[in-house]
């Protein structure tokens, strides 16, 4: 539980959360996105390897942009705080998959000047 509240702290933005709750589809998309702000929270506070630490703070701030640009009235830290005691590590684990393809699919997108689909 420390490695989690570490990892919100870390990636977590100071800002209200929005008094009007989001559509359904929103709610989805932010809550996947906060799953991989936890999880690059997860591997920069329980990695030792410098790169490691970078590559996480890279896709933590990815999610956080993602989510602020989706709802810039959101607290993402939260918003963390809210959902981590719903999201099991298997659960983080299961959408490393997702949140790193996330990440791949924008980057290839933006080097090559390919408007990004999402």
């Amino acid at each position: 539980m420390r490695i989690i509240k570490l990892s919100i702290t870390i990636m977590g933005a100071a800002s209200l959360l929005s008094s009007a709750g989001p559509s359904l589809a929103q709610s989805a998309d932010t809550d996947a996105d906060l799953r991989c702000v936890a999880l690059a929270g997860l591997l920069g506070s329980t990695n030792n390897d410098p790169d490691m630490k970078r590559g996480s703070l890279i896709m933590g701030s990815y999610f956080v942009g993602k989510l602020n640009g989706r709802d810039p009235s959101l607290n993402v830290k939260s918003a963390l705080e809210k959902i981590m005691p719903r999201i099991t590590l298997g659960e983080i684990d299961q959408n490393a998959e997702q949140c790193i393809k996330a990440m791949e699919t924008f980057s290839k997108q933006f080097l090559y000047g390919n408007p990004v689909k999402q």
